[in-house]
């Protein structure tokens, strides 16, 4: 995959480490091709991705089964079914444990590591202490854990609740995690299908999340004064680009860069409303939040690719579709930019 696709950036479900359990049951699993695996995979992977060089990297999703299966088990028999439920039963200790465990086989291995989902001051410190020992790590985080308490949804890893995310912020503005983005995923259940009642009974994750995460970096954090917005640009941009190697292609506004731009106001208030959203899901786990901070124009390669005029109901998207995929290049931190080509290729 490396050599022949660039492809050097490796994601590993450590939640889903159950094998004859979760064989055949599991919905990405699946779709995907997902399968039961263990330690030994991760060894071999790191061992791999290491000997690739930069920007070789692996993922991990931190979360510990064993000890949420234990928990989900003592719960049920108590008849603990509300929704905060799903965060107790995958308790803070479970993804920093993941976070101190792999992080060590990483460091010993010489392999780079990409922590998905911190949701936790604990695996901030985690990777701190990861770091200090010698290891190159990167923390991520997404929106949904800066602005969703454990009280929404059910999502993998957990919501958290009000303290938890108040810490976060914190930590986010001055040092790790270092990374926010995303983790859109498109479920195109109704919400009132995702939602039963009880909690263990129904699907995780939610919708939308990329089309929220701007706006909610914006008015939570720009323009409530918890981060700055050149944090904010480190934090959803750039940094996230230098750990997958497509940096300063990405993430820069550098000669030779994309010239990929967006322009925000950040007076505009917009209350959240299922007409806005783009996403086939149709709904937002954020529907009904009035934010200040807003997206009016997207340029994809010096093209403007959507705007948003003020009283428009939804994003206008401009042109045929034109993203494309980036191949990475082994033995390059920074992905190579040929000083003749690359300013007539922004240009196109």
């Amino acid at each position: 995959l490396a050599r022949d696709w660039g492809v050097t950036s490796f994601k590993f479900h450590l939640h889903t480490q159950r094998g004859p359990e979760l064989f055949g049951t599991w919905e990405a699993q699946k779709k995907g091709g997902h399968f039961g695996f263990d330690d030994g995979t991760v060894y071999l992977a790191m061992e791999a991705v290491a000997a690739l060089g930069a920007p070789g990297i692996i993922s991990i999703h931190p979360e510990n089964w064993g000890i949420s299966r234990a928990l989900k088990e003592r719960f049920q028999r108590a008849g603990y079914q509300e929704t905060r439920a799903w965060d107790e039963h995958s308790p803070h200790m479970g993804e920093a444990g993941h976070v101190r465990l792999y992080a060590y086989y990483a460091r010993l291995l010489g392999c780079p590591l990409y922590i998905q989902h911190v949701s936790t001051p604990e695996t901030v410190r985690e990777i701190e202490i990861a770091r200090s020992d010698g290891a190159t790590i990167v923390g991520q985080t997404g929106a949904h854990y800066l602005t969703l308490d454990h009280d929404t949804y059910r999502i993998n890893v957990p919501l958290r609740d009000r303290d938890t995310i108040a810490a976060l912020w914190r930590l986010l503005a001055v040092s790790d995690p270092s990374c926010v983005g995303s983790d859109h995923v498109c479920h195109t259940a109704p919400p009132e299908q995702m939602r039963t009642g009880n909690v263990w009974a129904d699907i995780s994750g939610f919708a939308s999340r990329v089309e929220a995460m701007l706006p909610m970096m914006l008015s939570e954090g720009v323009n409530k004064g918890r981060i700055s917005l050149e944090r904010l640009v480190e934090v959803c941009c750039a940094n996230t680009a230098r750990a997958f190697g497509l940096y300063p292609r990405k993430g820069s506004l550098e000669v030779g860069a994309d010239a990929d731009v967006v322009l925000v106001d950040l007076q505009r208030t917009e209350r959240i409303r299922p007409e806005m959203i783009l996403s086939s899901a149709g709904w937002s786990a954020w529907e009904g939040w009035e934010v200040t901070g807003w997206p009016v124009l997207t340029m994809l390669r010096g093209r403007v690719a959507s705007r948003w005029p003020a009283g428009v109901p939804r994003a206008e998207i401009l042109g045929e579709p034109r993203g494309c995929y980036l191949a990475r290049k082994v033995g390059h931190a920074r992905y190579p930019l040929d000083p003749v080509e690359a300013p007539a290729q922004a240009i196109a």
